[in-house]
């Protein structure tokens, strides 16, 4: 590793720093490489495993990044033949981004670091801390910085940038008066610093530009502020009529007001017929026949119509609409909003920026999900957990979806009617049963569940039989050359001498173990189990070698019998 990488400026420092006292115990815990294992060229292919990330990252602006930092391509999964330098695992949290890089040999480095703000501190923050876990640098880190010592600190200079990346810094300006003659220097030419580009590599004057100033302690509604004078009871005709006249700001224990009334704060209970104001918390329970509004609230808000506050620990239940910038705890009304939650929105619409717990509603709109939504329509930017409704929608999906239509950018388990998986597999599958059955279709999915869409024909007995399927089944990724997929399918069978003549429906249970001949090429085969249901025993007998009738019936006979499927998958 270079020391431009670390020294370009304050800002990369503490980046560095953060990677190295974070690396530490992963390079103790890490297991060694065995001696005989041979080393992988660094040109060789690195598969990319992305987690859940922010949503202002733009996932395709990160991969070329990292292609350029790691000096290599980016695989989205093992090839089928060939070397790979390694796995890298990238993922965020709230507060933290985590790096883990698993080598062919066995080792394995994971390094975390606190996740900063702004969209281009975010993508330089993954692209150094992948490159630096790839590189497996931290020794060589620890060993630069024990042995340079930082520079003093400069102040900001004025022009930093909105984005709060630091402006190059300006060159002093000289005193007045002659000057002794100084013999030319060369002019070397700067490479200009790119907008976005956050740590230009030995770039002079950089430095981390001033952070807003931050309460030493956060806000909570049931903390009250000594200089407010307390009163075991107020009230107020309407606002500012009544004790809020004569003390606006007062702690109150009681509040109990005709229309509606004002206070700094309440610990207790607050009763209004309309409305109840509060300027700082209302901790305890506040009850008003139309709207409540207050800066915090801890315990419960009852409004007929409104609740409004910055700051909820607790529940707020509505007859319209809930409002609330920071939620831990629950919120129910046919409304509800909110920025960020901790807990659980029950409503008609649920509206948040980000969920850790649950959303339960007929329309669940999220930014990101660490839990579950579920409801008629589920919307959310990315999902960790569950999305259950007739409609599902997310960007990423690490967990499950389960509904009549699932449309993900990227999912692990999507069980629907229709599943669009953008980044998904795709796969035509052609195969032939002991059942007559030679059948091709699309097979559409996630990493582990996937979908078939397929037609075919059956060639045999009095009158050949087209075949429409649909299935659905699991994908068990075995190693880079085998898998297992289990599916269980439904064929309509008609007669195409005589569409009108009752179909013939068949259910197939199927295990087949796939063996990748090439990157675009498997071929597949294994046992099946099979249950036909037809209107006479002539139908319902489609087993070539053979089958067991189960029921018959007047109008309806049953029949099963074990079979196998021979087939090739095409990517």
């Amino acid at each position: 590793m270079t020391r431009r990488k670390i020294w370009g400026s304050a800002a990369c420092s503490t980046l560095a720093l953060s990677i190295a006292l974070g690396a530490a115990p992963a390079l103790w815990s890490a297991p060694a490489a065995a001696a005989d294992t041979p080393a992988v060229a660094a040109s060789a292919p690195v598969v990319l495993v992305l987690g859940s990330l922010p949503d202002n990252v733009d996932v395709e602006v990160l991969r070329a990044r990292l292609h350029r930092e790691l000096g290599t391509s980016l695989l989205d999964a093992p090839p089928a033949s060939g070397p790979v330098r390694g796995t890298l695992h990238l993922r965020t949290t709230a507060t933290e981004a985590t790096a883990r890089f698993e080598a062919p040999d066995g080792n394995v480095n994971q390094r975390s670091v606190p996740l900063p703000i702004g969209k281009d501190r975010i993508l330089f923050t993954l692209v150094v801390l992948a490159g630096n876990v790839a590189r497996d640098e931290a020794k060589e880190l620890l060993a630069e910085l024990a042995r340079r010592k930082p520079k003093p600190s400069l102040a900001v200079p004025a022009g930093s940038e909105p984005d709060g990346e630091p402006a190059p810094a300006t060159e002093p300006t000289p005193p007045q008066g002659p000057s002794p003659p100084q013999s030319p220097r060369p002019h070397r030419a700067r490479p200009r610093r790119r907008r976005g580009q956050p740590c230009k590599h030995r770039q002079r004057g950089g430095l981390l530009p001033p952070r807003a100033p931050q309460s030493a302690q956060p806000f909570s509604p049931c903390v009250a502020d000594p200089s407010q004078p307390v009163f075991a009871a107020g009230a107020d005709l309407v606002p500012r009529l009544g004790l809020s006249l004569v003390e606006p700001d007062a702690v109150l224990l009681a509040s109990l007001n005709v229309v509606g009334g004002r206070a700094g704060g309440v610990r207790g209970v607050q009763v209004g017929s309309v409305v109840n104001l509060v300027s700082g918390g209302a901790c305890g329970l506040q009850v008003a026949g139309v709207v409540n509004i207050a800066r915090g609230s801890a315990g419960l808000q009852l409004a007929g119509a409104l609740n409004v506050v910055d700051t909820a620990r607790g529940a707020q239940i509505a007859g319209g609409l809930n409002l609330a910038s920071d939620l831990r705890g629950l919120q129910i009304a046919p409304i509800d909003v909110a920025g960020r939650v901790q807990g659980a929105q029950v409503g008609a619409i649920n509206v948040a920026g980000s969920v850790q717990g649950a959303q339960v509603g007929a329309i669940n709109v999220a930014g990101s999900v660490q839990g579950a939504q579920v409801g008629a329509i589920n919307v959310a930017g990315s999902v960790q957990g569950a999305q259950v409704g007739a409609i599902n929608v997310a960007g990423r999906v690490r967990g499950v979806q389960v509904g009549a239509i699932n449309i993900a950018e990227d999912a692990d388990f999507a069980l629907g009617v229709v599943s669009v998986v953008r980044r998904g597999r795709s796969h035509v599958d052609v195969w032939g049963a002991d059942s007559g059955l030679f059948m091709a279709a699309f097979k559409h999915g996630g990493r582990y569940f996937h979908n078939l869409y397929g037609a075919g024909v059956r060639p045999f007995g009095d009158s050949p039989r087209l075949a429409f399927s649909l299935g659905i089944g699991g994908h068990i990724p075995v190693s880079s050359r085998f898998f297992v997929d289990v599916d269980t399918l439904g064929y309509s069978l008609l007669r195409t001498d005589d569409l009108t003549v009752r179909p013939v429906f068949l259910a197939q249970a199927r295990a087949l173990v796939g063996a990748r001949l090439s990157r675009s090429f498997a071929l597949v085969a294994g046992p099946s189990y099979n249950m036909s249901f037809a209107g006479s025993a002539d139908d319902a007998s489609l087993g070539l070698l053979g089958s067991f009738v189960l029921s018959s019936r007047r109008d309806l006979t049953v029949a099963h019998w074990p079979g196998a499927t021979l087939g090739a998958q095409m990517f």
